[in-house]
């Protein structure tokens, strides 16, 4: 029976554990739960930080990097957190029992827009704000007994850390990477400030404040992604397809088809008065320049913006663009914006300029012809002439050349595609990493000196969020020492996010904002964890960085992440009239399978939705830890539903029973084996055929099961299938007799404590405790140490998994091997040992040369190779 108690009630921990050690109780309560959690969660605690401080298992030990989304500190973990968490700390956990060295690091996204509201309502300072929810979230974590490494804690708005997303913005500044343009923006006109295109709903509206946005134009700052993008594109292939499926699918169409480039034009005005400018124009076809004609535009375009006169379609714009090839004036054009190709989600054609190159488009020329516009025909039998250096070649060999030249020109020449926008980086908020650039009449833009690192920002007085005007805004030139004013956009917070985890690898370093010695031996992340609505955005610009800094010779490799779970969202039940007020569980009844407001008798219709306030759906977790503790909490959330998969959330009683009878079990299972021991007689007389019996469904469970956890904690991380196998050997083990104990039986229980450890590591700390005095388990493990610190069973080497062969899709043969030759398994060797049977070529109508081969690896289960006749 398992007893349902109250927390709150007073109880004498060090009585309890005495208690335990004398008499082990039959029951595990709720009281008994929280009690051993108050104690272990130090013991933990102290394990975890005396690992983090050992330099020996940082030097021996082959890192593994698990990470999981840092969260922005809001005040409150929510139960999509504390699922993401739990996950994070299941694997880190389990790869330190298989003897890795393993990061797991942990900080908080801390700038942002709702903190310098929340400040501004409250008339306090947003870090004031913003630590108070650090400490208050740090608090929940610890309580949970996440196994973080806080050593390498880090916060995005301390100038420690800024100082190096500073530092970053100017590397890539100077690079040419970053620049500066006029552009019509999304405008939040609530919350002042320019939106991505994710921020925005289907409906227009801003997706924090509800606004609907609108258009600006604004000069803003810019990280050119666009010269990234086949580098982009391409390393997605590299990526595991089934990690990184959504995520892949979502890049792709947002990059589009890297198949051009953007050439950049000098613009003069027939208007001297007007600025020269640049006028980027996508072309598929860079190397077809020496034959344009002309330029169109469509009137979406912002150089409109500056003539006082109106254009009308398919007439001359009063400027030129200068060909970067032969220096010559080309004509500018106002056409109709159905002859600019795909259309984005605002319905508006993601090009707004293109080049007309009549011996590439019949509609160009017989336009160029119709106005008497100059131009060269530039191909004849599909090679190329009147193109210089150009000449001669094929028309498609040629594209690579111009790019090059284009590059080298710095006129643009990076192969991207038409769809992808550069990535607005400026924010007009106060609660932001400050762009470190000054202006200066004379010297112009000057990036502020290295030195000088970082720009903090000024303390905000009176409800003021504004920069502009005040004595930080105000400043000298870093050049000249003449008046200068500081930038006053901040950055984007995905500027923020983009490269935190290279920082948690080097936290003290004060040099740079990450050693590249460093970065070369634990880079990348092995396991990355995050919600998949992160998808387009952060993951996007993380890679963009990383990129970026693998072309600096700082990084081993492009991408940042190798494996990444994409965590579904955890849902909550809703309760909805039918003018679509939600209304509180609290409030609603229950007649004949359906549902009514208690309060005005509406009928009611019931959904799970994403949990939020509005919707009177949250769950605090809090709640659910006071009532059941922590190890049920992180047990109950990692089963029945993938991770990658949506929880609709119920604390249904037979999800409860349930999950409480696997503590339940284990608990018994451990007084009774404790309770036999002292009755265990190695010569009393035993049934031998029976003894013989159980020992090889000992050894087959064991060795099944310890294999499909492994396979489920590396491979799919499909936490509920863990769960399900551990709960197979402690089934097995309550159905084993108690007269046929041995050490085979008490070795295995020790195992399973291990096995269930990472999950939840208090119930498993108490139990250990209990078995450590078991003498003949002594020489298997090491009781000085706690269950954490163990090391996982290896699945024994006699234990044979099998190797299929599949000849054009039907099974032929089965080959059994060991575990040591699954993991060093390959084609070549899987074909050996199939011939080494001396059965192949029985099993194939012809002779190998005739099949294409694979061979498809399950590790730690199986092997299938496949042969396929050739056609």
């Amino acid at each position: 029976m398992i007893k349902i108690l109250n927390f709150n009630s007073k109880y004498n921990f060090v009585l309890l554990r005495t208690l335990y050690h004398k008499s082990w109780p039959k029951d595990y309560t709720y009281e008994s739960a929280k009690a051993l959690e108050n104690y272990w969660r130090p013991q933990l605690e102290k394990c975890q930080e005396s690992y983090s401080n050992n330099k020996e298992i940082k030097e021996n030990l082959q890192k593994k990097y698990v990470l999981s989304m840092f969260p922005y500190p809001s005040g409150r973990l929510h139960l999509g957190h504390v699922r993401v968490y739990t996950l994070n700390d299941v694997l880190a956990r389990y790869n330190r029992l298989r003897g890795f060295y393993v990061i797991n690091p942990i900080g908080f996204d801390s700038f942002g827009l709702p903190a310098e509201n929340a400040a501004i309502e409250r008339n306090i300072e947003p870090d004031v704000w913003t630590d108070s929810n650090v400490k208050y979230m740090k608090n929940q974590l610890r309580e949970l007994s996440f196994s973080f490494d806080w050593n390498r804690e880090l916060s995005t708005c301390k100038p420690s850390y800024y100082k190096w997303t500073q530092y970053l913005f100017l590397q890539m500044y100077l690079k040419g990477i970053v620049f500066k343009k006029e552009a019509l923006v999304n405008w939040d006109p609530v919350d002042k400030t320019v939106l991505a295109n994710e921020q925005i709903d289907e409906n227009g509206k801003s997706w924090r404040s509800g606004a609907l946005v609108e258009k600006k134009i604004l000069k803003q700052w810019f990280i050119k992604s666009s010269a990234y993008a086949k580098s982009l594109m391409d390393s997605m292939e590299n990526l595991s397809t089934d990690d990184w499926e959504i995520v892949k699918n979502i890049q792709k169409m947002w990059i589009g088809k890297c198949n051009g480039c953007f050439i950049d034009f000098d613009l003069e005005y027939e208007d001297k008065s007007l600025e020269k400018t640049i006028l980027s124009v996508f072309t598929p076809s860079p190397q077809g320049v020496y034959g344009v004609s002309h330029i169109n535009i469509n009137k979406h375009h912002l150089i409109l913006k500056s003539f006082k006169q109106h254009t009308e379609e398919n007439n001359k714009v009063p400027c030129y663009a200068i060909n970067p090839f032969t220096k010559e004036k080309i004509p500018v054009y106002l056409k109709n914006e159905s002859e600019f190709g795909t259309l984005n989600s605002q319905g508006i054609p993601y090009l707004d300029a293109k080049l007309a190159i009549p011996s590439l488009d019949t509609i160009d020329k017989k336009f160029a012809i119709e106005n008497g516009l100059k131009f060269r025909d530039i191909i004849f039998d599909q090679k190329l002439i009147n193109s210089q250096k150009f000449d001669g070649y094929n028309f498609s060999d040629a594209f690579k050349l111009a790019c090059e030249d284009l590059l080298k020109m710095n006129r643009g020449g990076h192969i991207t595609s038409e769809r992808l926008s550069d990535w607005c980086i400026s924010r007009q908020r106060y609660w932001g990493c400050p762009i470190p650039l000054v202006y200066c009449d004379k010297c112009e833009v000057v990036p502020v000196p290295l030195d000088q690192l970082p720009v903090e920002l000024p303390k905000m007085k009176n409800n003021n969020s504004s920069l502009k005007n005040n004595n930080w805004h105000h400043t000298k030139c870093p050049n000249c020492g003449g008046p200068a004013v500081r930038e006053t956009d901040t950055m984007d917070t995905f500027m923020d996010s983009s490269w935190y985890y290279l920082r948690y690898l080097d936290i003290e370093n004060k040099k740079e904002p990450f050693g590249t010695e460093v970065a070369m031996k634990d880079m990348p992340v092995d396991i990355y964890i995050g919600g998949v609505e992160h998808a387009m955005t952060h993951l996007f610009v993380s890679r963009l960085i990383c990129h970026f800094l693998y072309d600096s010779k700082k990084l081993p490799s492009k991408e940042p992440f190798k494996r990444f779970i994409a965590m579904g969202m955890v849902k909550g039940e809703t309760f909805k009239t039918k003018n679509g007020r939600y209304v509180q569980a609290k409030n609603v009844k229950k007649i004949s399978e359906k549902f009514y407001c208690s309060q005005t008798d509406e009928e009611l219709t019931v959904d799970f939705e994403k949990m939020s306030k509005s919707k009177l759906n949250g769950i605090d977790p809090q709640d659910m830890i006071q009532k059941y503790g922590v190890d049920f909490t992180r047990l109950f959330l990692l089963s029945f539903v993938h991770p990658k998969s949506d929880r609709n959330f119920m604390l249904s009683s037979d999800m409860v029973n349930g999950t409480l009878g696997i503590f339940q079990k284990l608990w018994e299972l451990v007084g009774t084996a404790c309770y036999e021991i002292e009755k265990l007689n190695p010569h009393e007389n035993e049934d031998s055929n029976q003894k013989l019996k159980l020992n090889n469904e000992l050894y087959r469970v064991r060795n099944s099961q310890i294999s499909m956890i492994n396979y489920n904690l590396n491979e799919n991380f499909n936490l509920p299938s863990y769960l399900v196998a551990f709960s197979k050997i402690i089934k097995f083990l309550k159905k084993y007799p108690a007269r046929h104990y041995d050490e085979n039986f008490y070795k295995l229980l020790a195992e399973t404590l291990i096995i269930a450890s990472p999950v939840i590591p208090h119930f498993t700390s108490e139990c250990w405790s209990k078995i450590k005095n078991i003498q003949l388990l002594n020489k298997h493990f090491d009781f000085d140490k706690l269950v954490v610190e163990q090391k996982w069973p290896d699945v024994d080497s006699n234990w044979m998994l099998d190797l299929n062969l599949n000849v054009n899709g039907k099974n032929a043969m089965l080959l059994k091997i060991n575990p040591k030759e699954l993991e060093d398994l390959n084609l070549k060797a899987a074909i050996e040992l199939f011939q080494n049977g001396k059965c192949l070529e029985q099993k194939l109508k012809k002779s190998l040369d005739n099949y294409e081969m694979s061979l498809m690896i399950k590790p730690f289960l199986k092997a299938t190779l496949y042969l396929n006749e050739k056609k």
